[in-house]
């Protein structure tokens, strides 16, 4: 069994990111992925993860990341399970309209996970073969608390176990 603690749009809110991380250490994660704006430096981000854990970090620049050198808006890579991630911020892909786009951009990247952001609301869905997580805003929404996923992959299975901060 994998486990890994997904979040996005941090927006500089330290507290919040250090509750995720002493919530989803309590039981052993291999990585965390982050869908963008987090308004905090990578290096930064970098050092509140090793507070907790010694793991893999994924990340995304989104729109509200002006300065983050060496991050890109979409990366793809592989988790356990023969899982490919395609990990982005959304906001390149209109994804407050709908997740057509996302999806298209996904099926051609042979992706069969999504994490994405942008929205600062919870989404767990399915397009085809495609399995789309949002994990809502670590920092809130604007009707809604903040919120992150705890994913576990056991046997190419992904079960999302989505935590609100009240």
């Amino acid at each position: 069994m994998h486990r890994f603690l997904v979040c996005s749009d941090i927006h500089g809110n330290l507290e919040n990111l250090r509750y995720a991380l002493k919530e989803a250490t309590l039981d052993p994660i291999e990585g965390v992925i982050i869908a963008g704006d987090t308004e905090i430096s990578v290096d930064e981000i970098r050092s509140i993860v090793k507070e907790f854990v010694d793991c893999k970090l994924y990340m995304v620049r989104g729109n509200c990341d002006y300065a983050a050198p060496g991050i890109t808006d979409m990366i793809t890579f592989e988790l356990p399970g023969n899982i490919t991630c395609m990990l982005t911020h959304g906001h390149r892909y209109h994804v407050k309209e709908d997740l057509f786009t996302l999806g298209t951009v996904a099926q051609n990247l042979k992706a069969n996970l999504v994490v994405y952001g942008h929205t600062h609301e919870f989404e767990d869905t399915n397009m085809g073969r495609i399995r789309i997580v949002n994990p809502g805003a670590l920092n809130g929404g604007r009707y809604s608390y903040p919120s992150y996923v705890l994913m576990t992959i056991d046997n190419g299975k992904i079960e999302i176990l989505h935590r609100v901060m009240s």
